[in-house]
């Protein structure tokens, strides 16, 4: 198939200086200067780049498969054109040994081939979210009872700061909240450390990494909210009666969303906690013999989950004001150092768990592989020179859904960084539930 490109994405396509970073707007065709990029270079005999020597990552395995079709159809068409040229020919058989994949199809192809360096069992397996829950559970329980043994007054300080009355289930939630921000973050001991050295030198609270972290946790709440507004947005789309009920109660909603997202975006606490403690919705419409009984139904509980995730943010840290935050900060020191020894023994509890049952998340695939290629201090391993050593050139696609953990990876088994082409939009991000830092 022949692509028609614009001056500026063959400018993209053709440039020579490094690593490249492409942002585009959603429809601009960064896909297509994606594989065009690729089939440039395999295709131009003078670059000698091997295809089974490029590696391209993908934010979903139909991407992926996508993205192998483009650059095998575009061959397909060059060989058409010069039917004699073997370069091209042995290209189109090369492709075929390419990597081309998600970013966890490569972290657990890493850690496949280097299990005994990971100390991986070589059958474990790969589960959803909802496999392990149950998992998750057990760890955070077990995780608490070794804290109130081994550490008993920071798990009780924990539990008066978090907690409730004969309860520590938030504190335990919280803790859990945690463990799964640090899942984006390339050294979670390291940012912990760093947190801790900020609260020590008393820092506004709104500047901290504590603080930074509350906005992020806030942000993907407000997230959710957004989804479920679109759940009502689509029950309403094709029923005239249910928009004559609800487009009030739905356009009141996504202007107040859409005021507390300006706020967090300017990381302006005073607005966020003043928009959530003024927040209120007009009454609906009245019903009529027409009304869809079942959808409304549906309207009502997905209005209801986003004015609870509301309600749970009001009631936290994004509920208070700067000043209020700033007293909070004077005990910040303890209440961080006690929420990270406690996190840090829900890691290792689940982390033993896990090996117990041979089983690895997503994000679990991310962290070990980092581990495996590179040092804390950013120097190669053995292995990540191994691992950099089988890519020419690496293509990652949808770049504004990576954080900082999957950069760490990207820069680690590229060739000093100058071997990188990205492509992405900010303002397309689809994965801020994983953290994505576009």
């Amino acid at each position: 198939m022949a692509y028609q490109l614009t001056d500026i994405q063959r400018k993209a396509v053709e440039s020579t200086d490094g690593s490249v970073l492409v942002g585009a707007a959603a429809g601009s065709g960064k896909t297509t200067v994606l594989s065009q990029r690729i089939v440039s270079m395999l295709t131009d005999e003078a670059k000698q780049l091997d295809a089974s020597r490029i590696l391209v990552l993908t934010f979903s395995r139909s991407a992926a498969n996508e993205m192998r079709q483009r650059i095998k159809q575009d061959l397909e068409s060059q060989i058409k054109k010069e039917p004699e040229n073997l370069y091209l020919r042995r290209q189109q058989k090369q492709l075929r040994r390419a990597t081309i994949g998600t970013i966890h199809a490569f972290c657990a192809q890493v850690l496949r081939e280097y299990f005994s360096a990971a100390d991986l069992p070589p059958d474990f397996t790969i589960g959803e979210d909802s496999f392990s829950y149950s998992i998750e559970l057990q760890a955070i329980q077990q995780a608490a009872e070794t804290c109130y043994k081994e550490m008993p007054e920071k798990m009780r300080l924990l539990a008066a700061s978090f907690g409730r009355a004969r309860s520590d289930r938030e504190a335990q939630e919280l803790v859990q909240d945690l463990y799964e921000f640090e899942q984006s973050v390339a050294w979670p001991l390291r940012w912990e450390q760093q947190a801790l050295g900020e609260a020590q030198k008393k820092m506004p609270f709104s500047q901290s990494l504590w603080g930074q972290y509350i906005l992020s946790r806030g942000q993907l709440s407000l997230g959710e909210v957004f989804e479920l507004l679109n759940q009502i947005a689509a029950q309403l789309q094709f029923d005239a009666e249910l928009q004559r009920i609800y487009n009030n109660v739905l356009e009141s909603f996504q202007r107040q969303a859409m005021a507390l997202e300006a706020a967090f975006q300017a990381q302006d606490w005073n607005q966020i906690a003043s928009l959530l403690a003024s927040f209120q919705l007009p009454k609906r419409g009245p019903t009529s013999e027409d009304t869809d009984a079942e959808s409304l139904a549906l309207c009502n509980r997905y209005r209801d989950m986003a004015k609870s995730i509301l309600q749970g943010m009001q009631k936290g840290a994004l509920g208070s004001t700067e000043e209020e935050l700033n007293e909070l900060s004077e005990k910040q020191a303890q209440m961080n150092e006690a929420l990270f020894a406690v996190t840090d023994v829900y890691r290792q509890t689940l982390l033993d768990l896990k090996m117990e049952r041979r089983f690895l998340k997503f994000d679990d695939l991310e962290s070990m592989a980092l581990r495996l290629l590179v040092s804390e201090e950013g120097t190669p391993t053995a292995i990540g020179l191994a691992v950099r050593e089988q890519y020419d050139q690496i293509f990652v696609d949808e770049f504004q859904d990576t954080n900082e953990r999957q950069e760490a990876i990207f820069r680690a088994i590229s060739k000093d960084g100058t071997n990188l082409f990205y492509v992405g939009d900010v303002k397309q991000s689809i994965y801020s539930f994983r953290r994505a830092d576009p």
